[in-house]
């Protein structure tokens, strides 16, 4: 990601859950990559765990500032067709010499009406939500491997597809994706074996409470 010119980012509190169990040290590395990530630096290969929990965040970034572009472009767009009203219409009323804005009862209603043009505007750059989340997802589901240095691959990409489609429209992509994190995250640090993605998909594993575990963490060679 290029370096952007915004001074600052958020940090959504939904996204603490998949890595509230992650150790002081874990997490500083989580937070030194998102840094670097909104600064345009390189990325440093990450331990799975982390990885994957720099991968929820790194996707909330992309959404806002995609929404925060196509607010540059209609703003910009408005400016040609005029922009902010001349200094001596401002000044017109002696009531009111710098211009204060008084907001009136439609004001409401059409801010939310340029919300839904944005979001419009963002939906039709999608060509295919489902298959952009089932990549993510993909990507993201990285298998975890064991001290003996066992692994289980993720398996079939087109089986895994379809168990995904049947799973998101039941839960949605959202559920999932937050389920994956805490499933692989809790493999790691209990040193087991991640199953195949179909089987995660497939069994629902995303719903499991992994956040109830009592979780045994193994050093790894």
């Amino acid at each position: 990601m290029p370096q952007n010119n915004r001074p600052a980012f958020l940090l959504y509190k939904s996204f603490y859950s998949p890595v509230k169990h992650l150790k002081d040290d874990e997490l500083g590395l989580l937070f030194r990559a998102l840094f670097d990530y909104q600064n345009g630096l390189e990325i440093k290969d990450l331990p799975p765990q982390i990885g994957m929990a720099f991968a929820f965040f790194k996707n909330q970034f992309d959404l806002d500032e995609q929404k925060y572009q196509v607010v540059l472009e209609r703003n910009k767009s408005n400016g040609s067709k005029g922009g902010r009203p001349k200094k001596e219409e401002t000044q017109a009323n002696p009531e009111n010499p710098v211009g204060f804005y008084e907001p009136r009862k439609g004001d409401k209603e059409k801010e939310k009406e340029k919300e839904k043009e944005t979001e419009k505007e963002l939906k039709s750059k999608t060509s295919n939500p489902l298959t952009e989340d089932f990549e993510k997802f993909w990507e993201d589901y990285t298998p975890v491997k064991v001290s003996d240095g066992k692994v289980v691959p993720k398996g079939s990409r087109k089986t895994a597809l379809i168990a995904y489609e049947r799973a998101r429209k039941k839960h949605g992509a959202e559920k999932i994706y937050e389920g994956a994190a805490k499933y692989l995250v809790n493999c790691y640090q209990n040193n087991r074996l991640s199953c195949q993605a179909v089987v995660f998909l497939n069994q629902e594993r995303f719903l499991d409470d992994y956040q109830q575990t009592n979780l045994e963490v193994k050093k790894h060679d």
